[in-house]
Order: C-alpha cells, then structure tokens, then sequence
C-alpha cells in the first residue's frame, strides 16, 4: 500500500526482475537489452510499459471473471453500476473497467551508479518500514496529527510533498489500514527463485556466467548458501545501552497486545485517547438518533442498574424476546436498565 500518499488505501504490487539470466532453451546467459527502435539511450531494456499494463488489464479482469463464476468473489451494489450480483451490472463493470488506462510505471535506480544490491535494500526497507515514517510527521497531539505527503495524480508520485492535516482519531483509522491480514505472504518468489527450484537454478546462473564471452566480477557468482551454518547462540542477557554490561535485570514481561486487540472496541489496552474517541462517536450517533443527552443517561442507568443486584427484575430467557444492542452490551447476554 501507498506510503507517500495521505495515508489513503492505494493498494499496488512491486515486481523485482531480473535483468539477466539463464535462456530458457539453454542458450547460455542473457541480458535484457532495449530493442532497435527503442528510445533508450543506454539499452538497458525489461519489457515494453504500455504492452505491460494492456497485459496486466486483461490478466486482472479475466481473474475476477473467473472469481465471480466459482461464487468467491464478495459482490455488493455499487453506486454506479447497481447490484454486481447482477449480470447486467457486472458486465457494465468490466466494460468500463477494460476501457480504463491502467497504470505501468517502471522507475529507474535513483542514480546511475545504483547496483542490484542497492535497489534489493530499497525494497526491504520499504516492505518492513510501516506506513509512515517519523520523520514525515511534522505535529502530534491528542486532537489532530499534521504530516508531509506527495499529492496530485502524476505517474510515480509528485516530487514536491504538502502538509496534511487529520484528527487524530481519522489518522489512526488511516494507520490501520496498512495492517495487513493474519496469514499474509507479504513477498512471494516466482520462477527459479521459488523454494522448489532455488538451488538448481543458482547453480545455473553460476555455470552460465562462467561460460559467458564477457567478463564479470568475481562475486557475481558467490550465492550466499541456501541454509546458513549455525551460529553461536545469542545471550539472552540485556546489556545496558551506554556502558554496554551485562548489568540489567529483567523484572517483568508481558506479551505485546496485537493491534488488533489495541484498537478494537471494548478493548483494555487502547490508548485512552483511543477509547475517548470512540466513545465520543457513540455519543453522537446516539444523541443524534434519540436526542442530546441520550447516551450519557443511557450510562448513567446501565451503572445504576449493574449494581441494583437482586433488586433488578430479571429478563426470561426467551427465543421470541429481543435485546435492543446498545454500545457495552454484549450478545448473547440480557441487562435490566431502569
């Protein structure tokens, strides 16, 4: 997801190819190299952008074709093409869909003198960094957050960034976005690079170079081994940051709560600016469905009614009665309010 843009949803995915490697007929070691016509000026060359996005259009949109026919696609009505579930609605859909210009942008290496190694650690830092770094935040409190991000709509992102203000409240459910489901695989290996054909194809990659009419460095053909050797243990004891000794002594732990059990609602272990601002949305929605002061008298007889005790009328348990669900109740349970 976008990290330079206002924190907004803007999923996207990074491809990290190659630019050399075996033929695939055994014909020894390739370089990708610019065609004839091309206006590349250094021939460096991977694929043809416009052919890229027209590819990946109809790749994506046959997919979701296919996701819709085996029931696996979640489909809801859209504002404006209808009920997806419907036919009618859902080839409307992909029609607008295929007349769209998807976007390919293929960014160069920062400088010219970039290696692999260097683009390599770009990318990590980007897939592990979250979705903001500290530096872009510009002011913090309790009420609002301003920070520094790209804006416009121009392919790669605009060079100059603008400060962005939000509530507090708008900035964390932004933040939360960027968290990524339980059982992800965030980074994905395709072709020799995947588990099963790792090694074999290193070892091509290793012969073919050595066999190659133009020379290369010496390292180009160290791979680091495929299961590191073990190393000595690590001591488990904390060390102090400045005089670096072993003089620390852990008194407690606990485990770290998961952010979804951090902003959940309810939870103990919310911020309590958090839990404020979740309670004051309660308040508005309620107020405003039922008149001001509503909520807060709405608590007010939930306390007085929790510590009635005996002298609260029980609810009968019964499958035709309902329980209206107020913020705090839980379902599956029944509550006496006077």
């Amino acid at each position: 997801m976008s990290r330079d843009r206002p924190l907004e949803a803007h999923w996207h995915v990074h491809a990290l190819v190659p630019g050399s490697g075996p033929g695939v007929d055994n014909s020894g070691w390739q370089v990708s190299m610019a065609p004839p016509d091309s206006n590349n000026s250094d021939r460096h060359y991977l694929v043809d952008a416009i052919n890229l996005r027209d590819s990946f259009r109809k790749s994506a949109i046959s997919h979701l074709k296919r996701l819709r026919e085996r029931g696996e696609l979640k489909l809801d009505t859209d504002s404006e093409f209808g009920d997806l579930r419907e036919d009618a609605a859902w080839e409307s859909l992909v029609e607008h869909l295929s007349s769209l210009d998807w976007v390919s942008y293929i960014q160069p290496p920062p400088s010219g003198s970039s290696g692999p190694q260097d683009l390599v650690r770009y990318l990590t830092r980007y897939l592990t960094g979250g979705p903001i770094s500290n530096s872009r935040i510009v002011a913090a409190d309790e009420h609002e957050v301003t920070f520094m991000a790209r804006q416009g709509k121009k392919q790669g992102g605009e060079s100059q960034q603008v400060p962005v203000t939000l509530t507090t409240l708008d900035f964390m459910r932004s933040w939360c976005l960027h968290i990524q489901p339980d059982q992800l695989t965030k980074t994905r290996y395709f072709g020799g690079w995947s588990n099963s054909q790792l090694a074999s194809y290193q070892q091509r990659c290793a012969d073919d170079i050595n066999t190659a009419e133009f020379p290369y460095a010496a390292d180009a053909i160290e791979f680091p081994p495929q299961y590191p050797e073990a190393t000595e243990p690590r001591s488990t004891q904390p060390t102090c940051p400045h005089c670096e000794q072993s003089t620390l002594r852990v008194v407690s732990t606990y485990p770290r709560p998961s952010w979804r059990e951090i902003f959940s609602r309810g939870s103990t272990t919310a911020p309590p600016w958090y839990a404020g601002s979740l309670q004051d949305s309660d308040r508005v929605f309620w107020d405003s469905a039922n008149g001001e002061g509503f909520y807060d008298w709405y608590l007010k007889h939930q306390v007085e009614g929790a510590y009635a005790g005996s002298a609260a009328m029980p609810v009968p348990l019964s499958t035709e009665s309902s329980q209206l669900m107020l913020p705090g109740l839980e379902s599956g349970g029944y509550y006496a309010i006077e």
